[in-house]
């Protein structure tokens, strides 16, 4: 018997996510709330402002959308790149200051000194599907093979590229115990920002 499922709707109900609808953004190169708000794919409840626009962004709040990993090369072999499907992506991002405290002063609190932007943390909340009744265990092969490499992997999807983010490395991954059909398999991967770092020669 064949039947069709969603695996987007799927993953809302893994993570418990079916009363708190993530924005669900398709294949285009939205990177803000505005543009999403007017394109229809934020809720008319979405906080706004006097002229009807949204007040914040989408950074740290959830959002779910497909995400492919290039192929890459690591100690001479080749590893095939990984799309997955329809993940909850959470990005925040640190900013870097230093604190100091003025002894002696009459004001609360400390001198804050700015230093930099830190990397985005981009947390993502999936499942890996089988296209059999059975447990995906290619897939779950696959995924742990790749996302245990010590290297920046590629990345393409059209918010994370809109915010200046090409390449991800991973920091943590797991397999939650999570109540869904036979033949899915739950993931986490917590994973950061990182740039390729570019070697001039002097000649």
């Amino acid at each position: 018997m064949n039947f069709t499922i969603s695996i987007a709707d799927l993953t809302r109900k893994a993570f418990g996510f079916d009363y708190l609808r993530p924005y669900r953004i398709s294949g285009t190169t939205l990177g803000t709330a505005e543009v999403a708000y007017k394109a229809g794919l934020l809720p008319d409840s979405y906080e706004k402002d006097i002229n009807g626009a949204p007040i914040v962004g989408l950074l740290g709040r959830p959002v779910q959308m497909s995400i492919e990993f290039g192929d890459v090369e690591y100690q001479g072999r080749k590893y095939n790149g990984i799309k997955l499907l329809d993940p909850i992506m959470d990005i925040t991002q640190e900013t870097i200051i230093t604190r100091t405290s003025i002894p002696g002063s009459v004001n609360k609190g400390t001198y804050k000194e700015y230093i930099t932007n830190g990397d985005y943390s981009v947390s993502l909340q999936g499942l890996l599907v089988s296209n059999t009744d059975e447990k995906p265990i290619q897939e779950i092969i696959a995924f742990n093979e790749y996302f245990n490499l010590p290297i920046a992997l590629p990345v393409a999807n059209s918010y994370l590229n809109a915010l200046g983010i090409y390449y991800l490395v991973k920091v943590n991954k797991g397999f939650p115990n999570v109540n869904v059909i036979s033949n899915c398999q739950p993931f986490r991967l917590d994973l950061i920002s990182d740039e390729p770092i570019e070697v001039e020669v002097m000649e």
